[in-house]
């Protein structure tokens, strides 16, 4: 089994970003299932902070406020096992979803290990 990294972004109305965490902290994982290392939910450090060039996905046009999941799993297939059925992309969008959330999966085939350990 090759490990994968999940990113799902969210673009979240910017007046229901409280709700949006609240939902996401309540949309736990049981850790029985197995599979999963973790899930990090993320948002975007503004640009404006660094002296080069970073892309904090943040539109200029204030629509929405991204966030990104970042969730590391054992597989693609325990990935699908333990949340394949809550994946209902026709479905309506959720009420503090600005657009569908997008999901990117990542096939790591190269490493470079630091010290420090999470």
């Amino acid at each position: 089994m090759q490990m994968v990294i999940v990113l799902i972004q969210w673009k979240i109305k910017p007046n229901l970003v409280e709700i949006f965490k609240d939902w996401w902290l309540n949309e736990t994982i049981p850790a029985s299932s197995g599979g999963l290392f973790g899930e990090f939910l993320s948002n975007p450090i503004p640009k404006s902070e660094f002296n080069y060039k970073v892309n904090d996905l943040i539109p200029d046009s204030g629509d929405y406020v991204p966030f990104v999941n970042v969730g590391i799993w054992e597989s693609e297939l325990r990935f699908q096992e333990v949340v394949g059925h809550l994946f209902n992309d026709d479905a309506p969008k959720k009420e503090f979803e600005f657009s569908r959330r997008e999901r990117t999966l990542l096939n790591p085939f190269a490493e470079h290990r630091g010290t420090w350990q999470l």
